[in-house]
């Protein structure tokens, strides 16, 4: 539909996607078309206030297959124009190397690596002949030099790869008026009680409202600057050592998510 912002949210039923979708969709001219694993959740407050701008799918984006179908069915609801796909999911792996079982690993390689890595870059492909327009945001965590530390090994190493993934494709889109780009919030708000606890013992002293976090995601949709193209933005009410972050959790201090 001429003068409307698709937005592909994968991951809609988690906390910071519903909050995004619920930002996103107070402009008129934006549509939701959002996936989730499992159950709806949250998301039939979002349908009750949005109505028919709302659509949800279950999608398991593991799944080659259906990741497939529900790039066919982005690309051909936007063949040109805005589409934005905001990739919402991750696993949180955090505990010393010698306990973490090779599923759990693995799960948290797919989900948040592989999984993002696969629809970037089929959409890419799709949209191929009609780039402007096209804005791709991934979150992840606090990577990079900062999250390299004892008992966060597994998710150090998939939030660094996923900056250098966002990194290069943005060098590949640049000039061409798409965006690709990575946001990665620090503590904040989950809705669940792990987070306060952990909180507590560090600096920042509280979690971030999650609504914040969701209302610059959703300006950066709606407003963001070309020149985000490759940026990896840290967002967090706070700082706070990422070591003694890792070796809160993996000392059993309020679990994990």
């Amino acid at each position: 539909m001429a003068g409307t912002h698709l937005v592909s949210i994968v991951g809609l039923s988690s906390l910071l996607g519903t909050a995004v979708a619920d930002a996103l969709l107070a402009e008129p001219s934006v549509r939701v078309l959002g996936t989730c694993r499992t159950g709806a959740g949250r998301v039939e407050d979002l349908r009750a206030r949005h109505g028919g701008r709302l659509d949800l799918r279950t999608v398991d984006v593991l799944e080659a297959g259906e990741r497939d179908r529900l790039l066919d069915e982005i690309a051909a609801a936007a063949p040109e124009g805005d589409l934005t796909l905001l990739y919402c999911c991750g696993k949180w792996v955090c505990g010393p190397i010698a306990d973490l079982d090779p599923a759990t690993m693995r799960e948290a390689l797919e989900i948040g690596l592989a999984a993002p890595m696969a629809l970037v870059s089929g959409l890419v492909r799709r949209r191929r002949a009609a780039l402007p327009g096209l804005r791709i945001v991934i979150v992840t965590g606090l990577g990079g030099e900062k999250a390299g530390v004892a008992y966060n090994a597994v998710f150090g190493a998939v939030t660094g790869a996923v900056y250098n993934f966002v990194r290069g494709v943005a060098m590949e889109l640049a000039g061409t008026g798409a965006v690709c780009m990575a946001v990665a919030p620090g503590l904040f708000d989950k809705g669940q009680p792990y987070i306060h606890e952990l909180c507590a013992g560090l600096v920042t002293g509280r979690p971030t409202p999650v609504g914040e976090v969701a209302g610059w995601v959703a300006d950066q949709i709606l407003r963001g600057p070309p020149a985000l193209n490759g940026a990896v933005v840290e967002i967090g009410g706070g700082l706070f050592n990422y070591q003694d972050a890792a070796r809160i959790l993996a000392g059993g201090r309020g679990g994990g998510p």
